[in-house]
């Protein structure tokens, strides 16, 4: 689905000021910029991708609807596709969201580690109240 500037716009600013910032962060960019090198996409094509991450990380396209997406938006074969949803996904999508708990990132300041003991294990007994 096609969407206007507008409709983006408007979406971004229902975010958490954290999740904007993440989305238009130059980390998110860079890393862009890597997985297209390494996946050996055209500049179009990683224009395509950095639009697509960008309707994830807006919530106007599911996570699970991504690689099929990349393939029709970059013309690429789905083997292909599914191989750079992967990078992006472990790249770019790694965990939860601060603000809502909704799997789609983790800042570089996570450690998935930290993260899998307290959403699969709970709070560490030393840290609980009461």
């Amino acid at each position: 689905m096609k969407y206007t500037g507008e409709q983006l716009r408007k979406q971004l600013w229902t975010l958490p000021e954290s999740e904007q910032d993440y989305l238009l962060s130059e980390e998110v960019a860079e890393k862009i910029r890597k997985i297209s090198d390494t996946q050996k996409l055209s500049p179009e094509q990683m224009g395509k991708l950095a639009s697509t991450v960008g309707l994830v990380l807006l919530k106007l396209l599911k996570p699970t609807e991504f690689a099929h997406e990349l393939a029709v938006e970059l013309d690429i074969p789905p083997s292909k596709a599914a191989a750079v949803a992967g990078d992006v996904e472990r790249e770019i999508f790694r965990t939860t969201s601060p603000a809502s708990g909704e799997v789609w990132y983790q800042p570089q300041h996570h450690h998935p580690a930290q993260h899998f003991q307290q959403k699969v294990l709970g709070t560490p007994p030393q840290l609980r109240r009461g």
